[in-house]
């Protein structure tokens, strides 16, 4: 029996009051759960200080964290930063965002966006917009890459180059970020993508992309040239995107 949308919000419980993730002077955002060799439950999430403004706050000075919790409503409690700021000269040297967390075969995998800029780092009490040139050179460096790791507690490998890159010309020839892999049983993987493309010397409008790989550490292969959905959020694609994946099988 197909469960329809109403079937499913009847299905919905309350939220519980003291679950889910939070630290003081801290923005929190993109938690992505997981249970571990140990049993309990671990959130991967983004965190950055208050005294920047949300946004573009995340843009220059987010870090991956791992929170812990005995279920997986939480509540969850903050264990270590996973992924920080590692220098300007990594292509994540300065932002760590939306992380996503996979276990394949024995290995964890940790997808995310990262982002970096070769300007002074923001200090407390300086204020950050959109037009400050951190937050521009840091929205144009978004892209998608993985770090790995045997153990939830790590240690964490990361990588010296994204496996989601721009393309020239392409629909995400701006800014690749938004990780939501999904393994297949064979380790294969399906990875949804957001992106932007150049329009000119700005960025055009919010897309959505897939790529695929035979497994999380091979070479990427880009599922279109064109983007799979418009701006409005439908699928545009869906009779091809679906041929595609039949082919992929």
């Amino acid at each position: 029996m197909t469960l329809s949308a109403e079937h499913l919000h009847q299905k919905l419980k309350p939220a519980p009051l003291n679950g889910g993730f939070r630290m003081d002077d801290y923005w929190v955002w993109c938690g992505s759960v997981i249970q571990g060799e140990d049993g309990r439950f671990h959130m991967f999430a983004s965190r950055w200080p208050k005294w920047l403004p949300m946004h573009p706050g995340w843009l220059v000075a987010s870090e991956v964290v791992r929170a812990v919790s005995d279920m997986p409503e939480g509540p969850y409690v903050f264990q270590e930063v996973v992924l920080p700021a590692r220098g300007a000269q990594y292509w994540d040297g300065r932002s760590t965002h939306n992380p996503h967390i996979k276990k394949i075969g024995d290995m964890y995998v940790l997808y995310y966006m990262g982002s970096t800029h070769p300007l002074p780092e923001p200090v407390a009490g300086e204020t950050l917009a959109l037009d400050d040139p951190r937050a521009i050179v840091g929205r144009a460096n978004k892209r998608i890459g993985i770090a790995v790791s045997r153990s939830v507690f790590g240690p964490w490998e990361r990588k010296d180059a994204p496996i989601v890159s721009t393309r020239p010309g392409k629909f995400d020839s701006f800014l690749t970020s938004n990780p939501a892999p999904c393994v297949k049983e064979d380790g294969s993987v399906l990875l949804i993508y957001k992106a932007r493309r150049y329009e000119g010397n700005v960025h055009g409008q919010m897309t959505i992309g897939a790529a695929a790989a035979g497994r999380f550490d091979g070479p990427t292969v880009y599922c279109r040239k064109s983007r799979y959905f418009r701006r409005s959020g439908f699928i545009s694609k869906t009779r091809s995107f679906g041929k595609r994946r039949k082919a992929m099988s």
